[in-house]
């Protein structure tokens, strides 16, 4: 109140509201405190150490008020100008120190800013809107050995797919397009995840969009090879009609994920939702361009 030159002569200030608070600190004489009461304040205690304005410095140098904890005022984050360009970018990265020495105390005050942090991203402030998922701590060693399982993973389902491929069909010429357009796909997919972030759930979501991928391929190849009076052309249009409706229910059921808000698993719809639609978009009419000049001149010599 000192340095708000407060004194007797300016105290006839009165209040806006009988609920106006009037903040001050625990050691401030009694006879300022009575005289705030009297003019309509309500008076607010807090500790001395949180009338202290934190201060801090900007990029550009400038000294600025970052926190009152007395009033609970936080000042709004500034943006520098290449983050509010319009142009999405998913490897932002948010660090910090901490001034403690102190273990316990050190991962306190960490914790602390972090939630301030959140706070921060949660109150509307910024000029984006942001959604922020759950939160998983996992060390960098242990995410690079379950990348390394993802991989192995992948290549032991494309190596169990073409055994057992070539178990049903017993037709190299018929096996060999499904297990090179599956490996096409999932290069493509790859390379699109890989632009954004590839984590656990996309893994795996990856493996999913392998199996509908050969699923749908098998429904082309069963549909080519069977044996009755139908065109080839009608043939291949009974069978994109039966992936076109499981493209459509695999979507359609990924998308409560999708807009879950939980990071573990909208990968998983991601990878999913683009394989479904790469695969039919793409590498299943390429397949089916493949396995038609195979297969035709087959069927022609058998029914000649």
């Amino acid at each position: 109140l000192d340095d708000l030159n407060f004194t007797d002569a300016n105290a006839s200030v009165l209040a806006r509201t009988n609920r106006t608070i009037a903040i001050v600190s625990n050691d401030t004489p009694q006879e300022y405190k009575n005289e705030l009461v009297a003019a309509g304040y309500v008076v607010k205690e807090v500790p001395f150490e949180e009338m202290k304005p934190e201060f801090i410095r900007t990029q550009t140098g400038v000294l600025v008020v970052n926190r009152i904890e007395a009033a609970g005022l936080l000042s709004a984050p500034s943006l520098s100008s290449g983050l509010t360009n319009g142009i999405p970018n998913y490897n932002y990265a948010i660090s910090g120190g901490v001034t403690a020495t102190d273990p316990t105390v050190k991962r306190t005050e960490a914790l602390e800013k972090q939630k301030s942090i959140e706070s921060i991203l949660k109150g509307g402030s910024l000029p984006v809107q942001i959604s922020l998922g759950s939160r998983t701590v996992l060390p960098a060693s242990l995410g690079s050995e379950f990348l390394n399982f993802s991989l192995i993973a992948i290549a032991a389902s494309l190596v169990i797919i073409s055994l057992l491929i070539g178990i049903r069909y017993m037709n190299i010429r018929a096996t060999l397009p499904i297990i090179l357009i599956s490996l096409a796909e999932l290069t493509i997919l790859l390379s699109i995840l890989g632009s954004f972030t590839i984590d656990l759930a996309a893994m795996a979501g990856i493996i999913a969009a392998i199996g509908v991928g050969v699923d749908a391929q098998v429904v082309i190849t069963d549909e080519l090879l069977k044996k009755d009076k139908h065109h080839l052309h009608e043939k291949m249009g009974y069978a994109f009609a039966i992936i076109k409706t499981n493209v459509i229910v695999a979507s359609l059921s990924m998308l409560p994920l999708l807009f879950s808000g939980l990071v573990e698993v909208i990968g998983f719809a991601i990878s999913t939702i683009l394989g479904s639609l790469l695969g039919y978009l793409i590498s299943r009419p390429a397949y089916a361009a493949v396995v038609e000049r195979i297969i035709g001149p087959e069927k022609k010599e058998e029914s000649a």
